[in-house]
């Protein structure tokens, strides 16, 4: 009888030891997959992928204004000159590509000591030319060539015609680098998978323009010297996605 209580004992003290000794691994986390009830794991990406582009349109805004001290003679001197820009237009560029806007007739003046004086009035047309990049440099020399003392280079931009089909491709390698990002970030877990669970689509890079101003001289002549330069697109993709297994034991 006294042996057994004595073998009973001892038994009991070693269970005690071997469960005391479970709980405190457990809780410094010796053995995490013993109490791990997840095996996938979501993580969130970006992805981002970029080119650049060299501008092959160049779009130039053209402002022709006549002025004199009858309106109808103000009309009739701009007018000519908006027949002459668009007779040379239309010997660089297709008629679609050429548009007339913001036709007005104003009047200008100035200040008698308490009343402002009328002394002409102003008539104004805006032409934007649509055409191949490589022409520009020499439209702008002809165009302003002739009537420079009614006509004004207002402005100049540069686009790229397959500027859709780029971003599509771009969109394509975002989505990839996304993917590679979020394989990178939890290989190193031990995950075997990963499944998409969402993806956005952050925009692309709004393309600068090349704008310079140029104001018509008389005399001017030759080729107007323009560089439409390079165009930087970059489009962005936030995605997310489930990757399993992952269950790793963690040790201190």
């Amino acid at each position: 009888m006294r042996r057994t209580l004595i073998v009973g004992a001892v038994i009991l003290s070693v269970f005690m030891f071997l469960l005391g000794g479970y709980v405190v691994l457990n809780q410094h986390g010796v053995s995490a997959e013993a109490s791990c009830t997840s095996t996938t794991a979501q993580v969130s990406v970006i992805g981002v992928a970029s080119r650049d582009v060299t501008p092959d349109r160049g779009v130039i805004i053209i402002s022709v204004v006549g002025t004199n001290k009858d309106a109808n003679e103000a009309m009739e001197i701009m007018k000519e000159s908006v027949s002459y820009v668009l007779s040379i237009a239309k010997s660089y560029t297709d008629d679609s590509h050429i548009t007339t806007t913001g036709l007005s007739l104003t009047q200008r003046g100035h200040w008698e000591k308490d009343r402002y004086v009328y002394d002409e009035f102003v008539a104004s047309e805006s032409i934007k030319v649509d055409l191949d990049v490589g022409k520009v440099s020499q439209f702008l020399g002809e165009v302003t060539g002739g009537k420079a003392e009614h006509i004004r280079i207002s402005g100049i931009s540069f686009y790229y015609t397959e500027i859709d089909k780029v971003k599509k491709e771009l969109l394509e390698e975002a989505i990839q680098d996304a993917q590679d990002n979020a394989i990178h970030l939890v290989k190193p877990l031990g995950a075997e998978f990963i499944s998409l669970v969402s993806v956005s689509y952050g925009g692309s890079q709004p393309i600068p323009y090349d704008i310079r101003l140029y104001e018509a001289k008389a005399g001017t002549a030759g080729d107007v010297p323009v560089s439409s330069g390079s165009q930087h697109i970059s489009v962005q993709v936030s995605a997310v996605f489930k990757a399993g297994p992952i269950c790793t034991s963690i040790g201190r």
